[in-house]
């Protein structure tokens, strides 16, 4: 039996070389070993090799057996962002080697250019995930208003952050760069909460929280270095280098799971109450709304995030609006479903207790009538004469017309009170209300409407009967039928002996 992924995870040794040498580069450049200098050139040269590793591993996922096409494609969007990066963190390499006096850093236009083209492959493979079959329109736009008041909420926090007081002596690329970083922001978010929405995510969960990470802090050192936030330069090259060592535990951890990681646990996010999530974006709104006030008081910055808020709750409405319209959909659509399912015990029910031929009572509902009589019941038991030679003589559709003609002269015979059935057959039976003088009558009717010919089957033919009535004790259904029979069955031997 395979060890569990928590444990696969931890004795890796590729992970866990991955933590001890950022432990190590990350902590010399926090406690600010060596020159500036010095830390610009070790951090000018990690680089490179760690986007090497990014490009090498995210190939390793995509050569994985069964990968979806969607995970493919992002897997193969962060290989090709390494190679951007490589690009470009090269170029500083030289330019930094170039300049033994530099004491800041500087990042060269085209590192820059390089990193945004690296961010935005990954970002427009992130937002096309594959979305799972059968989705309702109602639940895509359901959807894309949760996204939606998210990132509202994410660029109501990127907008506090970008109108700063402190950023207003910064030039125009720094101020471009910072805005690229909120953007970041945004998409992650928007990937992340799209995944959680619709259960297709293009990496597992374990492997997505390294990418969120990262995420957040490469898009906080592109918020937070350009606008002169961080002088320090170990705790700049700290910030560079952090999300690109997180970075590189995403597609170790993505191969270590195989294809099988990205089966069922997105799923399962989403069969969980996700209902509060974008009300959670109208208080994150809220709270940076009163905190900007009570640190910038009135200004730019406090009219953009009352902006924010205003738009944040407006989709909050919209959504409950389309929850509640959803609502009621869903009680018409179950009220209707009610109504189908009564109908359809109904129909059930009746066609328990009836023949289906005749529409009359069998022998079920007529016993069970007989059954909640209290006293004497009487009954008339009906055999029909030569049904099996008309049956075998003009064919089976004739033999069920003469049923139905039958059925309606019981019904016209009998009283409301009465009880007609079909016990099966051509043997029926009715269940008078009256006592056995009312029987007889009723028998008497039945007689002179069965002797009288009926148009079956394009000929005159006069049915004819048996008919037995006995009267007796309720309680015994049994006795009081095989009574009937008997003075059926009698009735039939003395036509025989008359024909």
């Amino acid at each position: 039996m395979a060890p569990p992924l928590s444990t696969r995870l931890l004795r890796d040794p590729g992970l866990i070389a991955l933590t001890v040498v950022a432990v190590l580069v990350v902590g010399a450049c926090l406690l600010d070993v060596g020159t500036s200098y010095g830390q610009l050139v070790a951090c000018a040269i990690i680089t490179p090799i760690l986007d090497v590793f990014q490009f090498h591993l995210a190939r390793r996922v995509c050569a994985l057996p069964g990968l979806p096409r969607y995970a493919h494609r992002f897997w193969r969007a962060i290989s090709v962002a390494g190679l951007f990066y490589l690009s470009g963190d090269l170029v500083q390499l030289a330019t930094i080697l170039n300049d033994p006096g530099l004491e800041e850093n500087i990042a060269h236009p085209v590192q820059s250019l390089t990193l945004m083209a690296g961010m935005i492959t990954i970002c427009v493979a992130a937002m096309r995930p594959g979305d799972p079959a059968g989705r309702s329109r109602r639940d895509r736009l359901r959807m894309t208003l949760d996204t939606m008041i998210v990132s509202s909420a994410s660029a109501v926090v990127a907008w506090a952050l970008m109108s700063r007081p402190d950023t207003g002596s910064q030039g125009a690329g720094d101020h471009l760069l910072a805005l690229f970083g909120c953007g970041v922001i945004l998409c992650a978010a928007y990937a992340a909460l799209r995944a959680a929405l619709t259960g297709v995510a293009p990496a597992s969960l374990a492997a997505a929280a390294p990418l969120a990470v990262s995420t957040v802090f490469l898009a906080a050192s592109n918020i937070l270095l350009p606008t002169g936030a961080v002088t320090d330069v170990g705790t700049q090259m700290a910030l560079l280098l952090v999300p690109s060592f997180i970075v590189l535990a995403a597609p170790r951890i993505q191969v270590l799971q195989g294809r099988a990681g990205l089966e069922g646990q997105w799923l399962s996010l989403r069969t969980r109450q996700y209902g509060n999530l974008p009300y959670a974006g109208t208080v994150v709104c809220a709270a940076t709304l009163v905190i900007v006030l009570a640190t910038s008081g009135l200004g730019v910055s406090a009219w953009g995030a009352l902006a924010g808020l205003l738009a944040n709750v407006g989709m909050v409405i919209a959504r409950q609006v389309l929850t509640l319209a959803e609502n009621n959909s869903l009680i018409e659509e179950v009220q209707d479903r009610e109504r189908r399912l009564t109908a359809l015990l109904e129909q059930l029910r009746f066609q328990a207790g009836h023949d289906e031929l005749t529409g009359l009572a069998n022998r079920r509902q007529f016993t069970a009538a007989m059954a909640e009589r209290s006293g004497d019941a009487t009954v008339l038991l009906i055999d029909l004469n030569r049904f099996k030679q008309i049956n075998d003589t003009y064919g089976h559709a004739a033999g069920d017309a003469m049923l139905r003609h039958v059925t309606g002269l019981l019904l016209e015979c009998a009283g409301p009170g009465d009880l007609p059935a079909r016990l099966g057959g051509d043997e029926f039976a009715v269940l008078a209300a009256g006592d056995a003088a009312a029987g007889e009558q009723i028998a008497a009717r039945l007689r002179t409407a069965l002797n009288r010919p009926a148009r079956i089957a394009g000929r005159p033919i006069r049915p004819g009967a048996s008919i037995g009535v006995a009267s007796g004790p309720a309680d015994d259904p049994d006795q009081l039928l095989h009574t009937a029979d008997l003075r059926m069955y009698e009735e039939k031997q003395r036509s025989r002996a008359v024909v």
